[in-house]
Formats: structure tokens, sequence, C-alpha cells
């Protein structure tokens, strides 16, 4: 996976929420990313409500349909839903046309890698399994949109620890190392100083051997 501009998305709730995304931004940046190539989709630059939330989703799945090897959301989340101003939920990845695009999502988000339950049809799930309907209004098995691989809380966590995590994730990987490998690395980091949370509850579904290269 190439250098091909990352996605931040935040939250209007909490303007810090912008600030952890410009720092992952600066992180990719020192690791050789060009800033010109990671775009922006801030819902405070946009406004509030489910309007604000219609054209963020909009305009993130225009730049997805682009192709991008990296997504990262930051802002509050549960396991049916990105943000609490309805930026996405299962039902809306239906509309995204990023056919053989598929991208590498990082979030600083309660919930995101929730898998615990098999009857719960998550963002994630539908992520991961590439969903749209046909003409007839039925799911199309085996769709070709969505992505290769999501990473982050499974559970409720410290939106700051978030930060410390995918940050170092970021970092590795733009070191050379797997994505299974950052994390793992990351998970050992965390437990030597105590943050323990985020050893167990950090979870990766898809791909651990993807790499990202600078180009």
């Amino acid at each position: 996976m190439g250098d091909q501009a990352p996605v931040f998305t935040d939250d209007p709730n909490l303007p810090s929420f912008e600030s952890q995304a410009e720092r992952l931004a600066e992180a990719m940046i020192q690791g050789g990313w060009l800033d010109t190539n990671i775009d922006r989709v801030h819902m405070n630059s946009i406004g509030h409500g489910v309007g604000a939330a219609t054209e963020a989703r909009s305009n993130l799945f225009e730049v997805l349909a682009e192709g991008r090897s990296m997504t990262g959301f930051v802002g509050h989340g549960a396991p049916s839903a990105w943000t609490f101003q309805s930026l996405l939920f299962p039902s809306d990845i239906a509309d995204l046309n990023n056919d053989g695009y598929p991208t590498l999502i990082g979030t600083l988000t309660c919930y995101t890698s929730y898998f615990v339950s098999p009857h719960n049809d998550t963002v994630a799930h539908r992520f991961m399994n590439g969903y749209r309907l046909g003409g007839d209004g039925e799911p199309i098995y085996g769709a070709p949109n969505g992505s290769v691989a999501i990473h982050g809380a499974a559970t409720l966590s410290n939106y700051l620890q978030n930060e410390y995590f995918a940050e170092r994730v970021i970092a590795r990987q733009l070191e050379g190392a797997t994505l299974g490998d950052a994390i793992q690395q990351t998970r050992v980091e965390a437990a030597e100083r105590g943050v323990d949370d985020l050893v167990i509850n950090w979870v990766l579904l898809g791909d651990p051997t993807l790499r990202l290269s600078v180009q």
C-alpha cells in the first residue's frame, strides 16, 4: 500500500478531536508523507446536525472513491454508528463506490472493532465484508467496496489513550513493520507503561501482513 492520502474525520461535539487528527497527520508527514496527500474532512468546518453529517459523509466517500491507502476517523462512536451526528451507519456503506481501492482504516473511536456478537451488523462488518444493494433491495454477495482492514478500540475507551496507541501504530508502520506487528509491538509498550486497557481493547479486523510504503 503506497503513499495515497489518508483521511481524518472529526466530530463537532469536541473540538480537540480535530487537534488529535492534526497530530496524527503530522506523524504521517514526519514519516515521509506529503501534506498535500492528506485530505481533511472536518465536521467542525461543515456544521452540526444531520445535514452536516450527510455532507461530511459525501465528502469522505468521494475521497475514498479516488483510492486512499489509509483512512483515519477521530470522534465518538458506537458499533453501529460513527459520531453522535449520524455521520455513518452500516447501511450507508452501500453508497461507497471505492471498488478496487480498499482502504486501511484506523480510528480513535470507541467500539470501532466490536465483534463479540454474531448478531450485530456493525460499521466495521460492513466495511470489511463489502456492502451494496441490488435492484431488489437485497445485499449483493461479495460486493467489492469497503476496506482491507480496520483497527481500533473494541469497547469503551479513553480518547487520549486511543491517540497514544494509534500514533505509535502509524509510526511503526512507517518504519516498515506490518500492521499486525505494529499493533503487537504497541501492545507490549502499552503494557510496560501501564496502559492496560488498550492492551486488550485494541483489535485488528483484517490482514495483519499489510505494509505501508512511502513513494
